[in-house]
């Protein structure tokens, strides 16, 4: 498989992680000195905080959603070397288990990606959303998880 294709891979990956795995299924796919950004001021740095950062999410916004998928529309990939970087658009939707009505959510990942003895994975994540339309937690709130 290219790198191009690799990379995609990974991008599409991460949504399925998000949506049904654990966080080490999540942490699997950043590098041990990667940094996962939810929002502005959510900085998870390095394999531990990214776990725990995952964690959080799960409880406050994984688990409260039913049906939860997030697609990925196709990414803007930029590649050097061993280092690539990519924009993707993403929507995320479900159910509000608590209200019963439809979330729905729009945003960016900005990358950074790196190639380590033949395998990319992100070395930066950054969690962009757009627009947000969950009830049950206040905006700030849901920017600063993820959701």
């Amino acid at each position: 498989m290219d790198d191009y294709l690799e990379i995609h891979n990974l991008i599409a990956r991460y949504c399925f992680v998000a949506d049904t795995g654990t966080a080490d299924d999540l942490v699997s796919l950043f590098w041990d000195d990667a940094t996962l950004w939810f929002g502005e001021r959510s900085r998870n740095d390095g394999a531990e905080g990214i776990r725990r950062g995952q964690e959080r999410w799960i409880e406050k916004m994984r688990d409260p959603v039913v049906d939860l998928r997030h697609l990925v529309y196709a990414p803007a990939i930029r590649i050097e070397g061993s280092r690539a970087t990519a924009e993707t658009y993403y929507d995320a939707d479900g159910h509000s288990r608590k209200l019963g009505s439809p979330i729905f959510l729009r945003g960016i990942y900005r990358d950074v990606l790196e190639k380590r003895s033949g395998e990319w994975r992100f070395r930066e994540r950054r969690i962009v959303i757009m627009h947000s339309t969950r009830k049950d937690l206040p905006q700030e709130e849901a920017a600063e998880t993820g959701g």
